[in-house]
């Protein structure tokens, strides 16, 4: 009772001039769109959900182009949590995809606290075809909202999640605080899972980083959003950087740009903290990529307005440009081998390896030889299987410029890599027995 917070869709001119515009309340609820999308650009798809006093149903609207309502759907699907969330829209010619999740209306730091990551289809007419939810029965399984999805030209489903969830606290403590990781995960055409990647470094407070995926032509695909890193300059402070991946079509990170440097940061902007969202990438078709984000001044007495949008464009490798010190020539990519300075011994083995580089040393800060948080220069391990699904990962811990790794697996051939935030990466089959 009382609610007035309601959604609307408008379309503008290539000037920004509105044209047209229709405000969408929903009877007597929040109503809230998050994506909106062409169909074959005959009709206008918007998606979201509206919440009551009870719960909250994910909603779907059909326009023409001079913003005629064709239909309006709400679901509720019997497997789903009670609260609802949509958070993004996927349209091709089979139908709608809607992208998001669900939770018990309890907060994470609740015992009762339960979520679901939720890939909900309808057809063109927006009949209910499927639903595909993650499990939710212990912890470890949590997969939190779904934040960016595709649909692959293999007919598979990638999206971004976070995962690999824990309780921070002893089991017996009444309170949860989950700490999480955001991942990528790949479906089949069955909606099976193929393989899911980490792309954080340590785990964070629960909840939904924003991120964007692309699928390129190759079908490798780009992730845009951001990655909980160790700080160089305080390792006991945990930051989060924006940055540009490109994976390859079974989830191995192929190359990375830290978008850091490029935000529009003004000169009396001095304060640590200041940034933003990166939202949205598409590709144009010169084959580079567009970027669009908004960025927040938080230094005392800024100068209005301490918020503004900006777009950046890229080149096809990812580079600002010839002047991008972070580029190379043909930056996304396969990483350069490093073969020569590391050894992976013995090989094969019963899962114990070690490794050794006798450059390690140079890249770790003075008496500080045996600490276990990956800063700038060191290096994380990860084995993959031949399909590219992630099996083990930690980071590396250096003792004159040995590491030792014990990977609990099934015997078989595997891929190791090591990977450095200063560009480093080194792969290697590995042979377990």
């Amino acid at each position: 009772k009382g609610r007035g917070l309601y959604s609307f869709i408008l379309m503008a001119d290539s000037n920004g001039q509105v044209y047209r515009y229709k405000d969408l309340p929903y009877n007597d609820s929040v109503n809230q769109l998050s994506g909106i999308a062409y169909d074959g650009g005959q009709y206008i798809i918007a998606a979201g959900k509206h919440i009551t006093d009870t719960a909250s149903n994910l909603l779907f609207y059909k326009f023409d182009t001079a913003l005629n309502m064709l239909w309006l759907k709400s679901y509720h699907p019997r497997v789903l949590l009670i609260d609802q969330i949509t958070q993004n829209l996927v349209v091709d010619s089979s139908g709608y995809m809607l992208c998001g999740g669900g939770q018990n209306s309890g907060f994470s730091w609740e015992k009762s606290n339960r979520v679901q990551a939720l890939l909900f289809k309808t057809d063109t007419a927006g009949r209910e075809l499927w639903t595909w939810t993650s499990p939710f029965t212990t912890y470890s399984e949590y997969k939190g909202f779904i934040g960016a999805a595709v649909r692959t030209q293999d007919g598979g489903y990638l999206f971004t999640t976070m995962g690999r969830t824990y309780n921070s606290l002893s089991p017996s403590d009444p309170i949860v605080r989950l700490k999480a990781k955001q991942m990528i995960i790949k479906l089949d055409a069955d909606r099976k899972p193929l393989w899911e990647t980490v792309i954080d470094d340590y785990f964070t407070e629960y909840g939904y980083i924003p991120a964007s995926l692309l699928e390129l032509a190759d079908g490798s695909f780009i992730f845009l959003g951001g990655r909980v890193v160790d700080s160089v300059a305080a390792p006991v402070y945990i930051e989060m950087r924006f940055v540009l991946q490109r994976y390859s079509p079974s989830g191995i990170l192929l190359d990375q740009h830290k978008l850091n440097p490029y935000l529009p940061r003004v000169a009396d902007d001095t304060h640590p903290e200041s940034g933003g969202p990166v939202n949205h990438i598409i590709q144009l078709p010169d084959k580079g990529f567009l970027l669009a984000g908004w960025y927040e001044n938080r230094t005392a007495g800024a100068p209005t307005p301490r918020q503004r949008g900006w777009l950046l464009k890229l080149d096809s490798n990812g580079c600002l440009g010839p002047a991008d010190t972070q580029c190379r020539p043909t930056a996304i990519r396969d990483p350069q081998q490093t073969a020569n300075q590391f050894s992976v011994y013995p090989n094969p083995s019963n899962g114990s390896f070690t490794i050794t580089s006798p450059n390690v040393s140079l890249n770790l800060p003075a008496g500080q030889a045996g600490v276990t948080k990956w800063r700038e220069g060191f290096l994380s391990v990860a084995i993959y299987d031949l399909t590219g699904r992630s099996i083990h990962q930690q980071a590396a811990v250096w003792r004159n410029n040995t590491a030792t790794i014990n990977v609990q697996t099934a015997a078989g051939v595997y891929i190791l890599e090591l990977s450095s935030e200063t560009g480093e990466r080194y792969r290697q089959k590995i042979v377990i027995e």
